[in-house]
Order: structure tokens, then C-alpha cells, then sequence
């Protein structure tokens, strides 16, 4: 009847997949989208403000212009620029395990969009891409905040970064 169809809502019906008529409802589910976005924009920002600085940061002290000594004042400090990691020795060894990983945790999100998306379920596909979006902001602000040195070195980053990336942030 014309009646149990309306009450069965878009979720009972066959045509639950077709776009919504109305525009409001697409603006509810574009609305965390466009939220999400936006943090990603601002993680990208602080990303690159922080690894500009520390670029900067190290073309300074490496520089013998600056007056500390140029190399060798900055192979002095080399050892105290960077953490020891103790537990990388380990890891090594585990670069399949790594991929595995890396494989099942990239597939984790278009899994839960997929069954978010099937079950439509405004409330948590809006909570979790607010949520995800704050996290990336802030992020990005940590990033930029707190610029430490890279962990392997300065040589490790300028490879990792190469002739293009260090004039991109130069």
C-alpha cells in the first residue's frame, strides 16, 4: 500500500541507492565531506609550514655563514639533534608484516564508508568525518607548532626529500 511504502522510508524501499530528491538530505551527508576536506587542508598546511621550518632550520645551522663553525659545529650536534630509536633495528626485519599492515588498515576506511554509506546512517557517517576532520586539524597545527628534528638525521631527510623537495621548501 501507498502508506507502508512511506512509512518503510528509502532504507525498505528498492530504490535506496538513487539520489534523494530533495537537496536538503544531500547536503547532510556533503556537509561532513566538506568538513573533512577542510581538515585535510589545514593538516597539509601545517605539514608543510613544519617541514619548511625544520628545512630552513637545518640549512641555517649547516650554513658556515651563520657563524657556528658550518660542519663541523653541526656534526657535533648530530648526535643530539636526533633520537636514539632503539626498537628500529627490530623492525627491520618485518617489512612484510609492515605491508600487511599498511594494506588492512588503508582498506579499514573504505570498508566502514562502504557499510555507512549501504546502512544509511547519517548520525555516525556525520560524527565520524567531524571527528576525523578535527583530528587532522589538529595535526596539522602540532605539526606546525612542534617542529623537531628528523629522527634518522639530516642526510636521511634531504635524501627522503631530494634535489625537488628541498627547493620546493628552500
Amino acid at each position: 500500500t501507498a502508506t507502508t511504502d512511506q512509512g518503510a522510508g528509502r532504507r525498505g524501499s528498492q530504490d535506496a541507492w538513487a539520489l534523494p530528491h530533495d537537496g536538503s538530505e544531500i547536503r547532510q551527508w556533503a556537509l561532513p565531506v566538506v568538513a573533512l576536506l577542510l581538515g585535510l587542508l589545514v593538516e597539509n598546511v601545517g605539514l608543510y609550514l613544519g617541514t619548511r621550518t625544520y628545512v630552513h632550520w637545518m640549512d641555517e645551522l649547516h650554513s658556515p655563514a651563520h657563524g657556528l663553525g658550518g660542519e663541523a659545529a653541526a656534526s657535533g650536534l648530530k648526535g643530539s639533534l636526533g633520537a636514539a630509536d632503539q626498537a628500529s633495528a627490530v623492525f627491520v626485519t618485518v617489512q612484510l608484516t609492515a605491508y600487511v599492515l599498511e594494506t588492512v588498515t588503508d582498506m579499514l576506511p573504505v570498508a566502514w564508508c562502504g557499510l555507512v554509506l549501504r546502512s544509511g546512517n547519517l548520525r555516525l557517517w556525520s560524527q565520524t568525518l567531524f571527528a576525523a576532520a578535527w583530528l587532522m586539524a589538529l595535526k596539522g597545527f602540532v605539526s606546525w607548532a612542534t617542529v623537531v628534528p628528523d629522527d634518522s638525521g639530516w642526510e636521511v631527510c634531504q635524501e627522503r626529500l631530494g634535489v625537488d623537495g628541498l627547493r620546493y621548501y628552500r
